[in-house]
């Protein structure tokens, strides 16, 4: 199928935004920050008396997301679990007198450890507020003896058992991941001189309870008066109405206005384009 245009992630949010009348203040600065798995992504708007035009962060998306949180996870549990270490540096053996190569299924297994912790991470952030909250991660693996004995220093087949408590996760576990998710709000305000009075937070990542106050905390020293939102339901449909109200619009206004029809590309985040989205069907 061909692609015609990518839309960022925050810039669909920000479109919902507007359809929705959520964003129908002017002389208000407002910023979007999309907080998902892979990447963060920023949008941009001052909304004027005489228009708009969003603006967007330089970056395709910083790549700080919350697949970060359980890779750190993961860093951690290999620190003080010998079996799980064991266990991947057997893997690499195995692979390279196997297949000639340690990579395959050492990534394949690193993987399904960051899924399996992912789960822990959705289960710990669904309760979050509740002091001394506890999260077992237990990971045990069938060693196929009877194929290698590459596996017989390992005594038994549970890779790694902990119990994580808040204070662990909060203070330990994710304390540079938190420094590098702040440091990238100071780079985007620094970068691109954006002091917005409302920020809307979205993306599965803002489930996590440390993200909106974080937000809070970074963006008041260059505005006290911002108001932080944080849209927490599970089941967001945010940014998949945004692309459903700015393509209708893009097409209807390719459709109305063919002598100044471009690509989609050149067409994309016009004010044009934008003011149509403001206009109920």
């Amino acid at each position: 199928i061909p692609v015609d245009a990518i839309i960022k992630e925050s810039d669909a949010a920000f479109f919902h935004f507007l359809k929705t009348k959520q964003f129908n203040s002017t002389n208000t600065r407002y910023l979007v920050i999309d907080y998902g798995s892979s990447t963060i992504d920023y949008t941009y708007c001052h909304i004027k008396d005489d228009g708009m035009t969003p603006e967007c962060d330089g970056s395709l998306g910083v790549e700080c997301g919350a697949a970060e949180v359980e890779r750190a996870w993961r860093t951690d549990i290999s620190k003080e679990c010998q079996n799980y270490n064991k266990y991947l540096s057997v893997l690499k053996a195995f692979n390279r007198q196997i297949y000639g190569d340690d990579r395959l299924k050492y990534l394949k297994f690193e993987n399904e450890i960051d899924h399996y912790l992912k789960q822990r991470k959705e289960e710990y952030y669904g309760r979050t507020g509740t002091d001394g909250s506890r999260i077992d991660c237990t990971w045990s693996t069938k060693l196929r003896r009877n194929t290698t004995d590459y596996f017989d220093e390992i005594e038994d087949n549970t890779l790694f058992v902990k119990t994580y408590n808040s204070a662990d996760i909060e203070n330990e576990v994710l304390k540079n991941y938190k420094k590098t998710v702040a440091d990238d709000f100071e780079r985007v305000i620094q970068a691109n001189q954006w002091y917005p009075d409302v920020i809307m937070i979205t993306g599965g990542a803002a489930q996590m309870g440390w993200v909106h106050p974080l937000v809070y905390d970074i963006f008041k020293k260059y505005n006290p008066n911002v108001a932080v939102h944080t849209d927490t339901s599970t089941n967001s449909y945010i940014v998949s109405h945004g692309i459903s109200y700015y393509m209708s619009s893009l097409c209807n206004y390719m459709i109305n206005f063919p002598k100044n029809k471009k690509t989609i590309e050149e067409t994309l985040c016009t004010e044009s384009v934008i003011q149509s989205i403001l206009v109920d069907s």
